[in-house]
């Protein structure tokens, strides 16, 4: 009697090779977490690790902002029904909130700013693509593209305008958020154009990552140059300008023709009616960009942002960054802990930062405060 020697089991996951290392991202905005492991009421915690709009949202704008219970009740009456995949109404929205001649048809819904770079890198990154990052930047553009197999090339975001043409030819996309994350440094526009046009020329698609430019200067943005250079790609995340980041939704700006591709390749209702409502409504606010909420949102910002300057330029071994937008960049490494021990005793204060540690090249030198209200901002030098 003879037997079959059956195959040996596998001890690998039927999964790609480029994701068996990968760890999460770190990310600010842990209010639960923090309050389970210091047992504090999250009521109680101030959280300046996540770079809110600290005026709060519209619906807490007495008798100026929109009802969002009531938009939350109508858009309920669509639940026994499919999303309509199109999104026409938010897509409209989106473009007449930028206001620079960008059509609906430019316009792809996402589910927050996170899942539009990854259905960029997933459109076109190949195995063993060069993807370049600004660097120290947003951890996600990393993460995505490393997912399909790319190999990311760290420049310095200082350097990002100098790039050579010799590199941008290798390159499948070069990443760059605009006002930075965590620096606060924001490229004027016409510096970006100028380096639009040469990613054109070497068929390297330049993205843009503008999540934050509501908040700083929109008329900086390069929105439009995206609606009509096949070579550009802008992203917009509204939920922190509107401070409703529990309420996913953004959207990418591309040529006609790749953002029917991309619209083609995202996942089919990837926003669901709340947000797809709640979104439409806070786009189609008077003014779009320069709506009075935003107008005072970024006064507001300007005010706090250099009333926190002072206060850290009073203590010693602080030295914050300048910054164009709702956090700043603080160099710590004088202080007598470094950014992971400084962080932790705060939080075991209530206060959240962002440990900064995680980015690219800043080790633990740096901390990242997000420009709050004066009273929260002066509770946070206080502690």
């Amino acid at each position: 009697m003879c037997s079959i020697k059956l195959p040996e089991k596998k001890t690998t996951l039927p999964l790609r090779d480029s994701i068996l290392d990968l760890a999460p991202c770190v990310h600010g905005g842990l209010v639960r977490r923090n309050a389970q492991k210091y047992n504090i009421p999250e009521s109680e915690i101030l959280d300046f690790s996540a770079n809110i709009n600290p005026l709060g949202s519209p619906f807490e704008q007495p008798g100026s902002g929109p009802d969002i219970q009531q938009i939350i009740q109508k858009a309920l009456e669509r639940v026994n029904q499919y999303p309509d995949n199109r999104y026409q109404e938010f897509r409209e929205a989106a473009a007449r909130f930028l206001g620079m001649k960008v059509q609906a048809g430019n316009i792809i819904p996402g589910n927050g700013s996170s899942e539009v770079i990854r259905l960029v890198a997933e459109c076109i990154i190949e195995k063993d693509d060069i993807v370049i990052i600004a660097q120290p930047t947003f951890d996600e553009y990393e993460q995505q593209c490393r997912i399909f197999g790319a190999n990311p090339l760290h420049i310095r975001d200082d350097s990002v305008l100098s790039i050579s043409d010799g590199l941008l030819e290798e390159a499948k996309i070069l990443f760059l958020c605009n006002p930075n994350n965590p620096t606060g440094k924001l490229i004027p526009r016409s510096e970006l154009e100028i380096l639009a046009q040469r990613c054109a020329e070497n068929e390297t698609l330049l993205f843009v990552d503008e999540a934050f430019i509501e908040l700083s200067d929109p008329v900086q943005s390069i929105a439009d140059v995206a609606a009509t250079n096949d070579y550009v790609f802008v992203l917009r995340s509204l939920t922190k300008s509107f401070a409703i980041p529990g309420i996913r939704f953004g959207f990418g700006v591309a040529s006609l023709k790749m953002a029917e591709l991309l619209n083609n390749a995202r996942l089919t209702w990837n926003l669901g009616v709340v947000p797809e409502a709640i979104g439409t409504e806070l786009l189609n606010m008077d003014g779009g960009c320069n709506s009075q909420y935003l107008i005072d949102s970024r006064e507001l910002i300007k005010k706090e942002r250099q009333h926190l300057m002072e206060l850290f330029s009073l203590m010693r071994g602080v030295e914050p960054k300048p910054s164009s937008v709702n956090y700043i960049l603080v160099d710590v490494s004088d202080m007598v802990m470094d950014s992971v021990e400084l962080t932790y005793r705060l939080a075991s204060h209530g206060i959240l930062v962002r440990d900064c540690s995680s980015f690219y090249s800043l080790g633990k030198n740096y901390i990242r405060i997000a420009v709050r209200t004066r009273e929260e901002n002066d509770r946070l030098a206080k502690t």
